[in-house]
């Protein structure tokens, strides 16, 4: 059975994990590494988020599902959350891009 929690864990500790190789990519001006690990970071926190409501697809760009749950967010953080999802979409579709150019 799902539980939004363990997902939650789970997604935040890819997103731990993805931001230390972010960091070490980027000291190494590893450009290409860094910013392969910042879209896993970006995209292991929206679907964090995105767990707490429901649970998450398997799509590299979760920013059409952030954007369906914001309404259901607090106040607060809808912004960033906005933010959140325009970062992973344009970080998503860099990534894919580049995929598709190594083809």
């Amino acid at each position: 059975m799902y539980d939004p929690l363990d997902e939650v864990l789970y997604r935040r500790e890819f997103a731990k994990k993805y931001l230390e190789d972010a960091q070490k990519a980027y000291r190494r001006e590893d450009w290409r590494g860094s910013v392969a690990s910042v879209q896993s970071v970006t995209e292991n926190v929206a679907k964090a988020i995105i767990a707490i409501y429901r649970t998450p697809s398997w799509r590299h760009d979760p920013s059409d599902e952030l954007y369906e749950i914001i309404s259901e967010l607090p106040r607060g953080i809808r912004n960033m959350v906005r933010e959140l999802a325009k970062i992973s979409h344009t970080l998503a579709q860099n990534m894919q891009e580049r995929h598709m150019a190594t083809q």
